[in-house]
């Protein structure tokens, strides 16, 4: 099975200053029950200013079983944090994950532009 990850952009000028963050080591999750096949399961995160993921919480309907999967696998990823004037800063974050079915390929990156929320 693929999982493979989507990212929104935001619009506006607010954000014209900053370097968005992006993923630059991705952990596929394992074992992702078949259940979920072809589904988009949206994960808000933080990344810190250290790139590391942190307050990791599935949105929506997401089962235990799948939520056990997604959780430890994006707290395996890092990230270029997002940069404020040369500075690197922590932004949160939703992230839209859509898992495919058919295929063993590794987590891609589609759109590397999260959609950034105010913290």
């Amino acid at each position: 099975m693929k999982f493979t990850l989507l990212f929104l952009a935001l619009a506006g000028s607010a954000f014209a200053a900053r370097i968005m963050p992006a993923p630059l080591y991705i952990v596929p999750p394992t074992d992702l029950p078949r259940d979920f096949e072809g589904a988009t399961v949206r994960v808000d995160l933080t990344v810190g200013a250290d790139g590391i993921p942190r307050d990791i919480q599935p949105q929506g309907h997401v089962s235990r079983a799948l939520a056990e999967r997604l959780v430890p696998a994006l707290a395996a990823w890092r990230f270029r944090p997002a940069l404020v004037d040369g500075a690197p800063q922590s932004v949160r974050m939703e992230i839209p994950l859509q898992i495919v079915p058919g295929s063993t390929a590794p987590v891609t990156v589609t759109d590397p532009r999260p959609l950034l929320r105010a913290q």
